[in-house]
């Protein structure tokens, strides 16, 4: 008897196979993963078959790579992702479900079978990474079955896609005693803040618009620091909704990271991060496979205010993973692999005139990567009205679309190392791009010598 189950390896979702045939020890054994994975996920099966009525099942189960391009399971994250493909499994062997029901079937997700009372069902559980998983599973013409709250993002992949709210019921549906419940409907995550009450002048709008179209980091100095994170919310109105790959990129980043409330299915919006400074190196640069700020960021805007309250080591990963457009984890044990997700983000860098003069060189890193340079929350700021922002939108996907998908900031070597003149030359392509135009004329290049961030170079 074989079932499929699913894991996630980074973003990527992969597959693996459930075997189980029934011994005479009278036990549960599993193998395939590490003993303690294996002592917990029997325990946790054997609870909620005994939940359901089912005495002590004895069997063998083996969990493997479904085919020779899924990796060995000890390269993923795959726990929380197990018990319900083993216990689909084990009610087949004991003739509680039909085989064939569940031959094309990738069951995804735990069980919580430790109710506050007997009378109290087997709750399916949700998994991160249901946006990737549904994918893979598409991939090989599979239906998949995940708990109800991720339902409505695995939906949105597979064309087929059960969603239970407990084991009872999915076991009810499979063996056809009662029609599935109507999947939730598709939604998309909550609106994004609207910033047209924040004050800005028209010369910082039209830097933010050129830093947005052309993915050009920016730095703003200001005095009043409470204000100067507000920029980041202005630069993500000035963004349209993400289309096509970028949408699923950012939804699988968002879904393995476990963050997506329930019932959504996609994530449409560029995200927006603002992480405190006390944030450690790992969470903002990813470890052991989970994505970390710069990661949840991709497609968006990463605010780092007060750099130089930030820990060196941070600002130092922050750097590279801004300069490669990714992060790259390196894991030995048990299996040797890496796993890579991107991180392609605009950079902006919020910091008071006091800290970048007393103590620039802990910030140099990031500010070294800024093509821009404004100053900004000033008391004599304005507020922008919601068409002025429109507007801008408007220019922003107009300068997207002539620039194609190689934005000047993100070709031409590592932008560290640029010399001035290039680096006006890279933001006076965005800004003709802005005006409609392709050719570079004499007054792009002004504009963008007066925003080129020069730092401690003259």
């Amino acid at each position: 008897m074989r079932i499929y189950g699913a894991y996630t390896r980074g973003i990527d979702g992969h597959l693996f196979m459930v075997s189980a045939a029934p011994n005479r020890a009278g036990r549960l054994h599993v193998a395939g993963v590490s003993d303690t994975e294996a002592q917990q996920t029997a325990t946790t099966v054997t609870h909620a078959l005994k939940r359901l009525g089912i005495g002590e099942v004895g069997a063998d189960v083996r969990l493997m790579p479904a085919g020779t391009g899924d990796p060995p399971l000890a390269t993923g994250r795959y726990s929380g992702t197990l018990e319900l493909p083993i216990a689909l499994a084990l009610l087949a062997v004991a003739g509680k479900l039909p085989v064939d029901r569940i031959a094309d079937v990738v069951a995804v997700g735990g069980l919580a079978p430790y109710g506050a009372n007997d009378g109290a069902g087997v709750r399916c559980t949700g998994a991160g990474g249901t946006t990737s998983i549904a994918h893979a599973a598409e991939a090989r013409g599979l239906r998949l079955i995940v708990a109800e709250d991720q339902a409505a993002a695995a939906s949105a992949e597979c064309r087929e896609t059960i969603g239970a709210v407990s084991l009872e019921e999915l076991v009810a549906g499979l063996s056809g005693d009662q029609d599935g419940k109507p999947l939730p409907p598709r939604t998309t995550a909550p609106k994004r803040r609207d910033p047209g009450a924040w004050p800005i002048t028209e010369g910082n709008l039209r830097a933010l618009e050129i830093a947005c179209a052309g993915w050009h980091n920016i730095h703003i100095v200001g005095p009043d620091g409470h204000s100067l994170p507000q920029y980041g919310h202005i630069a993500q109105a000035l963004l349209s909704d993400l289309a096509g790959e970028a949408v699923r990129e950012t939804t699988s980043i968002h879904g393995v990271a476990g963050i997506m409330a329930p019932w959504t299915a996609r994530i449409t919006e560029p995200p927006l991060r603002i992480p405190h400074y006390t944030i450690s190196r790992g969470a903002i640069a990813g470890s052991r496979g989970r994505p970390g700020e710069v990661n949840l960021a991709h497609n968006g805007i990463l605010v780092i205010d007060q750099p130089t309250e930030f820990d060196r080591d941070t600002t130092d990963a922050l750097a590279a993973v801004a300069e490669d457009g990714q992060t790259v984890t390196y894991r030995y044990t048990p299996v040797e692999h890496s796993i890579r997700m991107p991180a392609r983000f605009r950079l902006m860098v919020t910091s008071r005139p006091d800290e970048i003069d007393t103590r620039r060189h802990r910030a140099a890193g990031l500010l070294e990567l800024c093509d821009i340079e404004i100053t900004g929350g000033m008391q004599t700021d304005t507020a922008m009205p919601p068409e002025r922002l429109q507007a801008g939108r408007e220019r922003v996907d107009r300068a997207a679309a002539i620039l194609g998908d190689a934005p000047p900031r993100l070709v031409g070597g590592r932008t560290a190392y640029l010399t001035a003149s290039r680096r006006i030359r890279v933001v006076a392509q965005t800004v003709a791009a802005l005006d409609g135009r392709r050719q570079i004329e004499s007054e792009d290049l002004a504009e963008a010598e007066r925003l080129i961030y020069r730092g401690d170079r003259g």
